[in-house]
């Protein structure tokens, strides 16, 4: 009887660990840690709306006949070369923060408050 109630005992004491560990509070976005080589999360949110800017600027230049296939290499390598980084390590830290959508995630929400308030100035400038 005594290993009946001893058992059960590390059963329930496992089962609190693991029920305390899911309770522990989200670590905030920068406060994450990242590895070597892999751009910072608040970095890369910046990196991808910046990005997204200039996909959206070859857009605007396609709907207005200004558009040519030259000047899509020129319009990304200058967003690489404000951030100092290279396609490559862009690629990587993609490639990695696929792997942890937590993170991803993060960064998306990030991107959308950086783009919104980007529209608002330019909508309605004071």
């Amino acid at each position: 009887m005594t290993d009946f109630f001893r058992n059960t005992s590390i059963f329930f004491i496992i089962i609190l660990g693991l029920i305390l560990q899911s309770c522990s509070p989200k670590q905030e976005l920068s406060a994450k840690t990242v590895p070597a080589g892999i751009i910072q999360p608040d970095s890369l949110a910046v990196i991808l709306a910046d990005l997204q800017i200039a996909e959206s600027m070859l857009h605007q230049m396609e709907r207005n006949d200004q558009f040519t296939d030259s000047l899509v290499h020129p319009v990304f390598e200058k967003v690489f070369l404000k951030h100092k980084i290279t396609s490559d390590e862009l690629k990587k830290s993609t490639t990695y923060y696929e792997q942890h959508l937590d993170i991803y995630e993060e960064i998306y929400t990030k991107i959308i408050t950086q783009l919104t308030q980007i529209q608002t100035e330019i909508s309605d400038p004071k």
